[in-house]
């Protein structure tokens, strides 16, 4: 696969495949990998890290032109993933699905959450969300679906910066109608789309104007 300066390409992935595919998936993975897999209590939760951890290995040998279980992983100090290439990418997963963002040079985070009722919400945007953007959650209609475009953002740029969620939701502010990050250093990308009925993902890429394309394991 090839990707220029000026695109983004965004793979989403079942969870849930057949068990030979799981099989070849898990073949890929390095021994460190298998030992995380190995510390997941739950059977589905082992699945879901194994079968996203070989996608991310296929996608990204796909792009390098190497062998996927060739791939090594570079962890920083808060466990951020990334490769001695130029190619950044960032994974993201929740239930049976999974995105991948792949950028040529950005910096790149993304962010998939499964929408439901939270318990709560009333003090979660209280404490992760500004004012402001409690008190649109607070009037708004669509309280979940809103609470989740506003988390997923928050997220997914928190994960381009390198920081994770332990770098402050409530320091990052988004503003809607477009949607944007109104006080963070630089100039930031965001796109954002409800994946079926049940999900949220948004990617947050540093600079502009890039053309994003999506993509299945299919077209690799």
């Amino acid at each position: 696969m090839f990707i220029s300066t000026d695109e983004v390409h965004l793979y989403f992935i079942s969870l849930d495949p057949s068990g030979d595919r799981r099989e070849k998936l898990a073949s890929l993975l390095s021994e460190d990998e298998i030992i995380r897999a190995n510390r997941y209590h739950f059977p589905q939760h082992k699945r879901r890290f194994l079968v996203a951890r070989g996608c991310l290995r296929e996608i990204l040998g796909s792009y390098l032109a190497i062998s996927p279980e060739k791939i090594e992983f570079i962890y920083s100090e808060r466990g951020k993933p990334s490769i001695n290439y130029q190619l950044q990418f960032n994974l993201s997963h929740s239930e049976e699905m999974a995105i991948c963002g792949l950028t040529l040079t950005a910096p790149i985070g993304v962010d998939l959450e499964k929408m439901r009722e939270v318990k709560d919400l009333d003090s979660l945007t209280k404490r992760f969300f500004c004012a402001r953007e409690h008190e649109l959650v607070e009037k708004s209609a669509e309280k979940e679906k809103l609470f989740f475009q506003l988390w997923t953002a928050k997220e997914a740029y928190l994960k381009a910066v390198g920081t994770g969620i332990s770098g402050g939701l409530d320091r990052v502010e988004v503003g809607l109608n477009p949607l944007k990050l109104d006080n963070v250093a630089g100039e930031w990308q965001l796109w954002t789309a409800a994946i079926g009925d049940n999900y949220r993902a948004t990617v947050v890429i540093e600079g502009s104007d890039r053309v994003i394309k999506t993509f299945g394991l299919s077209d690799l």
